[in-house]
């Protein structure tokens, strides 16, 4: 497929390179948003149609993020410029499916909420719509009796006489602790709960391997989830996540901050380095902010290219409140409720093993001692040792 070939003055352009599978990203660096509006128009004079667009506050008043998806018959692109980085991202992609660029019509039938489902090791949460639909996002590892949890959650929230509905399934990385419960999920109750989309961006480690952790094992994980989606949901809508993109739902909005393409060309060491990060804004102003694993450059990428536009009422901790997070980060978002993707016991400290310790904010966790800090500001902290739901109205 032919595409407009981006010009710049200064800029450094790296090789094309295939990050995520399907795709080839092309990256320049020393860019700025003059060029990337006209290679915008460019793309519109080669037959391109403007299919979403949007511009996000950056780290400075002066200068404002970009994001455009713009659609042809043979090709997608996804294109993300980050004004305080001075970088654009240009993700090439055969044609496949696309977020509505409208919410949809809907019936208000259940009060919109956040949940931290309680599970024995990983990470899982809702969000329910207000057309009484869910979003999950992630799923720890697999005990039958938390997949039993998930299930009877789903249920019990579902307005009666009806099956429950997965409008989407976010998953933020392919680590075991955050895809398998997923997987098997699927398989067992197929027939009792409908799965409509479900949403990823995992590298592609056949041109992108792990540096520190086992990339075969990942790639099971990650060819596991994929297969479990084909043969028990195969009329679910799969999604590849691109930093910009806004997928829309009855009173809930959710924004992709963050995917592992914007890290490259620094190696990935682990899965961890991959992981997306997304908010939810709900029609009532509260907004929901998910981090997954975002590990420390992340983190610190995320706050210069997004400033005081991180500001959010409810946080998912960071990597289950280990190493990862960066106190300036948190700083920014400032959340009065904190969401802990981990057991009561790492949660206080008094599980065996140093790195425990780490959720306190020892072992040079300054991030995770300044939001625990009741003299910087009290707020609220939830481990998922037991699920606790947060209305969001």
């Amino acid at each position: 497929m032919h595409i407009p070939t981006y010009q710049t003055c200064a800029g450094l352009s790296l090789p094309p390179k295939s990050v995520v599978k399907g795709e080839t990203l092309h990256i320049i660096h020393n860019t700025l948003a003059d060029e990337v509006h006209a290679y915008a128009a460019e793309l519109e004079s080669c037959g391109f149609t403007k299919y979403d667009g949007r511009e996000l506050p950056a780290g400075t008043e002066k200068s404002r993020n970009l994001f455009y998806t713009y659609i042809r018959e043979d090709a997608h692109i996804f294109l993300f410029f980050a004004a305080a980085l001075r970088m654009v991202l240009i993700s090439v992609a055969t044609p496949g499916a696309l977020p509505a660029a409208v919410p949809p019509p809907y019936q208000k039938r259940t009060p919109v909420s956040v949940t931290q489902c309680s599970i024995k090791s990983g990470m899982c949460h809702a969000v329910q719509t207000a057309d009484g639909s869910f979003i999950l996002m992630d799923g720890g590892v697999y005990y039958k009796e938390d997949a039993e949890g998930l299930y009877t959650f789903l249920r019990e929230k579902t307005p009666a006489g009806e099956k429950p509905r997965i409008a989407l399934w976010l998953f933020s990385h392919q680590d075991v602790d955050h895809v398998q419960l997923a997987t098997e999920f699927m398989r067992t109750y197929r027939e009792q709960v409908e799965v409509a989309a479900v949403a990823y961006q995992f590298p592609d480690l056949d041109t992108v391997p792990f540096s520190f952790q086992d990339t075969e094992e990942a790639k099971a994980d990650a060819a596991a989830l994929a297969c479990s989606i084909r043969q028990n949901y195969p009329d679910a809508v799969f999604y590849p996540l691109h930093t910009g993109q806004v997928y829309r739902f009855p009173e809930v909005e959710v924004e992709i901050l963050w995917t592992s393409d914007l890290l490259f060309p620094h190696a990935f060491m682990t899965a961890n380095c991959a992981s997306a990060a997304w908010r939810m804004r709900f029609a009532g102003g509260k907004t929901a902010l998910f981090l997954g694993d975002c590990m420390h450059d992340a983190c610190r990428r995320i706050a210069y290219t997004y400033g005081d536009y991180m500001k959010s009422d409810i946080f998912q901790v960071t990597h289950h409140g280990l190493l990862g997070g960066d106190k300036g980060l948190y700083q920014l978002i400032d959340p009065a409720i904190c969401l802990w993707a981990t057991s009561e016991a790492r949660f206080s400290g008094t599980l065996a093993g140093q790195k425990y310790q780490w959720c306190l904010g020892e072992g040079e966790c300054d991030y995770n001692a300044w939001i625990r800090d009741e003299a910087v500001r009290k707020r609220e902290h939830y481990h998922n040792g037991e699920t606790v739901t947060l209305c969001c109205e």
